[in-house]
Parts: C-alpha cells; sequence; structure tokens
C-alpha cells in the first residue's frame, strides 16, 4: 500500500458519515473552504510536519513541499476515493 493510500484508509477510518458525505458531495471552491478548517486535522492526524513518516516524504518526492499542501491533496484523494474516481498516485 502507498503511503497515499494508507493516508486515505486513516481519514475513511476515523471521519464520521456526516464528513464523508460532505467531502464526497463538496466542489473545488468547497473542497477548499473545507481545508481551511479540516487541513490541521488531516496534518495533525497524519504527521505531514513530521519529516521522518513515509507520508511527508512521499509528498516531497513528488514536489509538494509543504504541510499544508500535502494535506490539500490527501483531501482531494479523499474526495475522489469517495467518488470512485481514480485516485493518481
Amino acid at each position: 500500500m502507498s503511503p497515499l493510500a494508507g493516508a486515505i484508509a486513516t481519514v475513511l477510518a476515523t471521519s464520521d458519515e456526516k464528513m464523508l458525505s460532505a467531502i464526497q458531495s463538496a466542489g473545488a471552491d468547497d473542497l477548499l473552504e473545507m481545508h481551511v478548517w479540516l487541513g490541521g486535522d488531516i496534518r495533525n492526524l497524519l504527521g505531514l510536519w513530521d519529516d521522518g513518516l513515509p507520508l511527508p516524504h512521499y509528498f516531497r518526492e513528488k514536489g509538494i513541499d509543504h504541510p499544508d499542501d500535502m494535506s490539500l491533496e490527501v483531501l482531494h484523494a479523499v474526495r475522489a476515493e469517495l467518488r470512485g474516481e481514480e485516485v493518481i498516485q
């Protein structure tokens, strides 16, 4: 399992149905607005500030260096997973 797939699984397992429904139905602007208050929780949950963990390393290899940007990528990936869309690894 890739670090991103693990992150998606963690967010899905720790979020309630109301939150998952909101993420699934969010448009692009809604997702950005949601990230303002949900991004910190994702960063803390997944340890995105810890450079020694696989997920931050995974994102840095892809040119995504800031944990805030990483958490937005996770949120996009979770939404894609909930919609049955392809999650680009």
